[in-house]
């Protein structure tokens, strides 16, 4: 992760501070920032995340496709993003 700059530019470019300055894994912990990796492809059996979805009692999975030609709405949509 890295901060980013405060330009009011295309939200779909980069926007990476210059010089980029990035943010520590241990800085994210304390933020309170949750991740994880999975396989795009293999998500929808994955062990671990049903053991993530069940400990964080998840019961919602929201699959997005943002693709121009699949999205309504594509251009305002991406503002959200």
């Amino acid at each position: 992760a890295s901060y980013v700059d405060k330009s009011a530019d295309d939200p779909r470019l980069p926007h990476r501070s210059e010089p980029c300055s990035l943010v520590g894994l241990e800085h994210l912990r304390l933020l309170g920032v949750l991740y994880w990796k999975f396989d795009a492809d293999k998500y929808e059996n994955d062990r671990e995340l049903e053991k993530i979805q069940k400990q964080g009692n998840y019961s919602w999975v929201d699959t997005i496709t943002i693709c121009k030609d699949k999205l309504p709405n594509y251009e305002e949509k991406i503002k959200m993003f």
